[in-house]
């Protein structure tokens, strides 16, 4: 295993598109719709204002909703190294950052601003770096604020039906000028990412993909700050609206010719971190963690122990389960004795080996149960797998229902089929559909075969229903005792007369060795009622109905920080099938329905052969992880990746994978440095590698371009992205000189004279494309001997 060092983007990766903005047809705000006539001609010349009207486009202003945050990053709450990050944000709807203007313009109205604890002016009682309030207040302090206090020119507009509290909040004018962004620099830093989702794609569980080509669009809003002094800081996404004519960078700031000590600015959303230099958080960091930190072995087992006991015959049979991927487990002996035994789930570090019984014949949990007499110790393995299934059915009452109106159809079919002699024919002649169409249609109060003669005899006398059970059940495990005769329904002798001639009519048919034809009937029942029994018992669905203990017993099995390989064992979970089945079966007949429903849902199962489990907080922190399997250039993946947790990922393979690959995708990207003072250049003009970085080329000295401070003169945090004095440097344009150095300059007239990077451009470069955690075949489960990971960046 081992961690390869920032690559270039890959081909699935080419489905990002970065764009400048998204077109909005009409900002957001109050408009006046005016209509004039004017009339001219001889000795005639006048205008007439003939009528107006205001209306409203909406828009969010003071709040945005919980879905309006697609991703962030960093990771709220999180601790880490961010000292070559650009804080970002994705908003759901692309053309929110123009939906309004910060100058009654075209620049974009909301900006990602990073505070430190220390530019924050927190609430001496709550400690909150925000304050809350009514809309209506804040409009009123707005309209009339404090001398020294600079709030937005916001215009009057028809207030959010259901939204009424907005947050805010205070900084100095020091800090306003040192870390907002300049309102010539704001359109550089918002821009519009759309993705091309993958088209149709069914995975071998049977999950489909969205069936057609789609596009997925975000709004991107950057900020333009590298952390650099250890400590907390909060992102805030603030509103930029009626505060244009301030971000200019002047100072001292000013308004309305008096000094302004204090802003006070909208908070939309917001989120805190934590810089911590010494930290290890970037995903490279985490991945190389999570390789080092897997250990030598990367199968699903317990490490065997060491000591004197390892000599003797006990300690080799242990060590030998232990390596098998068995843990030791409480049980109660059916006596109420409490001993231990063991157990392992359907996730297997060995191919496993064929069990001491079949599903098939399997009737309650004892028969699953295997003693191992030299050591007097159980496995409860299957047994459990057995109760699973039972349990599955009582959790589920459509499937429950589905079972029990088959049984009922079965022997009502079979019944049916006696009656009117269709078992001399077999299951496909004239009189076995009619029986069929007579048991699926006749109403309750008809008896079971919808014959009253028949229905009767049955009622009165076991005999002959036992007869036709045994013929149907020729392959059963055990027989059903023989019930005894239930009292008669009639008393006088001409029912006594009938009961006699119906069961010379069963017998004569029962004798004749015509028991195929009557199993098919069974068969053909258990065909109508497997839509619902199939869904219900599905690969799919059965391996997700199994509980997180059953599948890792003990946690010591996936600790933190690790990546664990298995083989899925099909007997496992056959037998939790059988459970399923077996549920609420009580007669011969049942366990012959039983049987076939089994084989039919095992001869449609397609089952994984291998997976892998991480349990990581590259899955808690990047939470749009990207799983790749292979074998040779074939996907193996046997379904999506599932989270088990929010630190836990579960992944299956169709077969065993050459190539396992963990990374972050281009598609939810990061931004920021590529390393302390540089970023990496990436191709600009030549379409067919647009995007992929320009080895060995980088734009060096980035952290020259930190802005100064007003008050102190002083280097601060927040890069200068782009300034109006062409001469001064800037982050957009020393990007720009060090693409022109390589030949990645356009050189078509339309282009060549621009001395700035678009939007998307600048995010380009800034893209941070980060290692991946690579799994080779000397890893993975081929045989089932993993090596020692290997970290390397």
């Amino acid at each position: 295993m081992t961690v390869t060092a920032p690559s270039p983007l890959d081909a699935s990766d080419r489905r990002l598109l970065l764009q400048n903005e998204a077109s909005v047809a009409v900002q957001a705000g109050t408009y006046k719709v005016a209509v004039t006539t004017e009339v001219t001609g001889q000795g005639i010349t006048g205008t007439r204002k003939d009528a107006s009207h205001e209306l409203t486009v909406a828009g969010p202003r003071f709040a945005l909703e919980a879905t309006a945050v697609e991703s962030l990053y960093p990771p709220p709450g999180s601790s880490a190294d961010y000292r070559q990050t650009m804080a970002h944000l994705a908003l759901t709807e692309p053309s929110l950052p123009w939906q309004r203007s910060a100058d009654a313009g075209s620049a974009p109205w909301l900006a990602l601003v990073v505070f430190s604890a220390k530019d924050l002016r927190a609430d001496p009682v709550t400690g909150k770096t925000w304050a809350e309030c009514e809309i209506k207040d804040f409009l009123a302090e707005c309209a009339a604020p404090k001398d020294g206090v600079l709030l937005p020119a916001l215009g009057p507009e028809e207030l959010p039906k259901g939204v009424t509290l907005c947050r805010t909040v205070e900084v100095s004018a020091e800090v306003f000028t040192d870390v907002l962004p300049r309102l010539g620099e704001t359109a550089k830093l918002v821009f519009v990412r759309r993705v091309r989702e993958d088209a149709d794609r069914t995975w071998a569980d049977g999950t489909k993909g969205p069936g057609k080509a789609t596009e997925h669009a975000t709004s991107v809003v950057l900020s333009a700050r590298l952390p650099h002094t250890a400590g907390d800081y909060s992102a805030h996404l603030v509103s930029l609206e009626g505060m244009g004519a301030h971000l200019h960078g002047t100072w001292p700031l000013t308004h309305q010719n008096k000094t302004v000590h204090t802003v006070k600015m909208l908070s939309l959303y917001s989120w805190s971190f934590h810089h911590d230099p010494d930290a290890k958080g970037s995903f490279e960091d985490a991945v190389k963690e999570l390789a080092t930190r897997s250990g030598n072995d990367l199968l699903l087992r317990l490490p065997v122990p060491g000591g004197s006991h390892k000599d003797t015959a006990a300690g080799a049979a242990a060590r030998k389960r232990l390596s098998a991927g068995y843990v030791p487990v409480a049980h109660r002996l059916p006596t109420g004795e409490r001993t231990v035994a063991w157990y392992r789930g359907p996730f297997t570090p060995v191919l496993p080996a064929p069990p001491p019984f079949k599903p098939e014949k399997l009737t309650c949990e004892t028969n699953a149960l295997a003693y191992e007499p030299e050591h007097g110790m159980f496995d409860v393995s299957y047994a459990s797998a057995f109760a699973l299934g039972r349990f599955l059915t009582l959790a589920d009452p459509a499937l429950n229902q589905a079972l029990t109106l088959l049984r009922k159809d079965a022997l009502a079919t079979v019944h049916a089929a006696v009656a009117q002699g269709a078992a001399r024919h077999g299951p496909d002649g004239p009189a076995a559909r009619e029986a069929l169409a007579r048991a699926r249609t006749a109403p309750a109060s008809a008896g079971p075969g919808g014959s009253p003669r028949v229905a009767r005899h049955l009622r009165a006398t076991g005999s002959a229903r036992r007869d036709l059970e045994a013929l149907l059940a020729a392959r059963m495990t055990r027989p059903t005792p023989a019930p005894s005769p239930a009292p008669a329904l009639e008393s006088d002798g001409g029912a006594a007369r009938e009961r006699t001639d119906v069961r010379a009519e069963l017998r004569a048919v029962l004798r004749a060795p015509q028991g195929s034809a009557l199993a098919g009937f069974v068969s053909h029942v258990v065909d109508v009622h497997a839509a619902v029994i199939d869904d219900a018992l599905c690969a799919r669905k059965l391996l997700q109905a199994v509980p997180l203990d059953h599948l890792v017993p003990d946690p010591r099995l996936l600790p933190q920080e690790s990546i664990r390989l298995f083989a899925v064992d099909g007997t496992w979970l056959s037998t939790m099938v059988a459970g399923a089945v077996q549920m609420g079966q009580a007669t011969s007949l049942d366990h012959s329905v039983g049987r076939q429903l089994r084989r039919r849902l095992l001869n449609t199962f397609a089952l994984p052969k291998y997976g892998m489990l991480v349990r990581s907080r590259v899955v808690r922190d990047w939470p749009a992880l990207i799983i790749e399997a292979v074998d040779g250039a074939r996907s193996v993946l046997f379904s999506p990746p599932r989270r088990l947790a929010p630190d836990l990922l579960l992944a299956y393979f169709t077969t065993a994978p050459g190539r396992i690959v963990l990374r972050r995708p281009a598609e939810q990207p990061h931004y920021g440095l590529d390393g302390e003072d540089t970023v990496k250049l990436r191709n600009l003009t030549d379409a067919h590698h647009l995007g992929q970085t320009l080895h060995n080329h980088d734009c060096g000295g980035i952290l020259d371009l930190r802005r100064t401070g007003c008050v102190t003169g002083l280097p601060t945090e927040t890069l200068t992205v782009l300034t109006e004095d062409a001469t001064r440097k800037c982050l957009n344009r020393a990007l720009r000189n060090a693409l022109s150095d390589q030949g990645q300059w356009y050189t078509d007239e339309a282009n060549k004279k621009r001395e700035e990077l678009t939007a998307a451009e600048m995010g380009l470069q800034l893209l941070d494309t980060t290692a991946r955690l690579v799994l080779s075949r000397a890893d993975g489960p081929s045989d089932l001997n993993a090596s020692a990971p290997e970290a390397t960046s």
